[in-house]
């Protein structure tokens, strides 16, 4: 099989360098391959050649010179080639069999996560048998997942993360008894969660969220014994939470949001002790609050809102010490928050909703003029400024979007949800940052977030409060968003065709649509694809606050 591989190789080799590729080490004629069948637009893997290893190899003597090659790591006994990273380098294109087949003796790691690659995920990955991690996240692959993945039996960390996958989720998953990571978030599988998922005794880390998942919720998942962060919201689920995801004793995150189940809340949550995050909001769960989660001491974020629980709440919350975040907006609760735990803000009823229902709900029909949209817009800058310049250390939120933006009875806006926020200067979280349609282009290749990530998705909020669109829309074409779709509008010259014309009174058309271009102006600078020609988040609220010099110092500063 090496022989035939090599064979190959040397039919795509420039004649000149045949002779003495013949003779070559399969390491080097395998990476040769894989650079061979990759699209390298920034040049990331130009010291991948053989002339240079040829020249390396006549100068050095304790390693082999591909080991000095970005993105290799060789063990240091053999110089065989067991990594290859090639994470954040704009690559696309595939992995070639050769190089997978001449690979596959040694390599236990390969990082293909933050490029351009797209299509089918290269089915010669399978070939990699003794592969331990496997990081194909942040990419644009689009196709069913392949099959085989079972036969990569060594497999430890598997993460697609953040794809366009569709399809069910890959068969035989069950069978990588060795997994103790798998993240499958991100794209649009659909079916049902396998039970034989619950068989990954090993397993520490599972993200099935934000894909197009149904069916019910496998109770095999309670077998999880391991399990520390569960993550399996956003989706759309039959019936309710089954009892036995009580049985997880290692469960520090528990997260099943907007993923439409419903039933009762099950009181065998509360033997999750070690339970330090809850995420059950938007659903469709009824009932009270068990008692018997008075017993999750460990707590320290719940969010059951926007669900129909009904009852007093219980007096066993106050017991839970550690909480720092208790949201039960939008239910039929009744009684007060337990003193012992103190004044928990997030508690404070908004009747107005949120942004995304004001402007795409039920009552989307009748939406709020120009004063009520620049007001909201003007509080959500000021709460956002106040995160990135008075707050000590800084604070990026990583997930502003219309549902995390809270409308009091005077229709003050309040940035919510901060369950992804970071300290800009703490170290990287494992935390995926932000919502399909709101996180900044660059997110993809650098996964790191600054401030500027949180002005571009301000820059997208503003957009729908401009427009009264939606960031994702079939309209907008395959791939684009309402970024996209209103700068072809304004290049066209039609700023007209953009702003919603329900926002402006029958008397004051030209005053208001002023306004309204100015915050356009706004929203398109926050919006800049680059993240150096953004402004910062209080440079975006001036701007903001001169499209109506009057009412530069109405709005108050609100976060929550």
């Amino acid at each position: 099989m090496a022989a035939a591989a090599v064979h190959v190789l040397l039919l795509l080799l420039p004649l000149a360098t045949i002779t003495s590729a013949s003779s070559a080490p399969l390491p080097l004629l395998a990476l040769l391959s894989l650079r061979s069948s990759l699209g390298d637009p920034a040049g990331a893997l130009r010291s991948w050649t053989y002339a240079a290893a040829a020249s390396a190899g006549a100068t050095r003597s304790l390693a082999p010179p591909w080991c000095a090659w970005p993105g290799v790591a060789c063990d240091a006994a053999t110089g065989e080639v067991v990594g290859v990273d090639l994470s954040r380098r704009n690559l696309s294109g595939t992995v070639s069999p050769t190089a997978a087949r001449l690979l596959s003796p040694t390599l236990t790691s390969l990082n293909l996560s933050g490029n351009a690659f797209a299509g089918e995920l290269p089915p010669a990955v399978l070939l990699l048998r003794r592969l331990v991690a496997l990081d194909v996240s942040h990419n644009f692959f689009n196709s069913t997942f392949p099959d085989g993945i079972a036969k990569l039996g060594s497999l430890a960390f598997l993460d697609a993360f953040s794809n366009c996958f569709v399809g069910e989720l890959p068969r035989g998953i069950g069978e990588l008894r060795r997994l103790e990571h798998l993240n499958l978030g991100g794209s649009f599988f659909n079916g049902s969660i396998p039970g034989e998922v619950g068989q990954l005794r090993r397993l520490r880390f599972l993200h099935l969220a934000g894909n197009a998942l149904s069916g019910r919720l496998p109770r095999e998942l309670g077998e999880l014994t391991s399990v520390e962060h569960l993550e399996i919201g956003y989706n759309a689920y039959d019936g309710g939470i089954p009892p036995e995801f009580g049985k997880m004793a290692q469960l520090r995150y528990l997260d099943i949001a907007a993923a439409n189940v419903s039933g009762p809340l099950p009181p065998e949550l509360g033997e999750l002790t070690r339970l330090e995050s809850l995420f059950l909001f938007k659903n469709r769960i009824t009932g009270a609050i068990p008692p018997r989660w008075s017993r999750l001491r460990a707590l320290q974020v719940l969010d059951v809102s926007d669900n129909h629980l009904a009852g007093a709440i219980p007096a066993g919350l106050g017991e839970l010490t550690n909480l720092t975040t208790l949201n039960l907006m939008s239910n039929s609760l009744s009684g007060t928050i337990p003193a012992a735990i103190g004044a928990l803000p997030s508690l404070e009823y908004m009747p107005n909703g949120s942004l995304d229902e004001l402007l795409h709900g039920a009552a989307a029909k009748a939406r709020p003029g120009w004063d009520a949209r620049y007001k909201i817009a003007v509080g959500v800058a000021q709460g956002v400024s106040y995160l990135h310049h008075d707050c000590l250390p800084a604070i990026a939120h990583r997930d502003i979007k219309p549902s995390n933006i809270l409308l009091d009875d005077d229709m003050e806006a309040r940035v919510a949800d901060f369950g992804v926020a970071k300290a800009l200067q703490s170290a990287p979280m494992s935390v995926v940052a932000g919502s399909c349609g709101y996180i900044a282009p660059e997110y993809t290749y650098t996964l790191k977030v600054n401030e500027k990530s949180d002005v571009y998705s301000y820059g997208v909020v503003l957009l729908e409060i401009l427009t009264g669109r939606r960031s994702v829309e079939a309209e907008y074409g395959e791939g684009n968003n309402i970024v996209d779709w209103v700068r072809r509008k304004v290049a066209g010259g039609g700023v007209g065709d953009v702003i919603d014309a329900a926002a402006w009174a029958d008397n004051d058309v030209g005053g208001t649509r002023d306004e309204m271009a100015l915050a356009l102006r706004v929203a398109l600078l926050c919006t800049s694809r680059c993240p150096q020609e953004r402004p910062s988040m209080r440079e975006a609220l001036s701007m903001l606050q001169e499209a109506r010099p009057e009412r530069k110092n109405s709005a108050k500063k609100q976060v929550k």
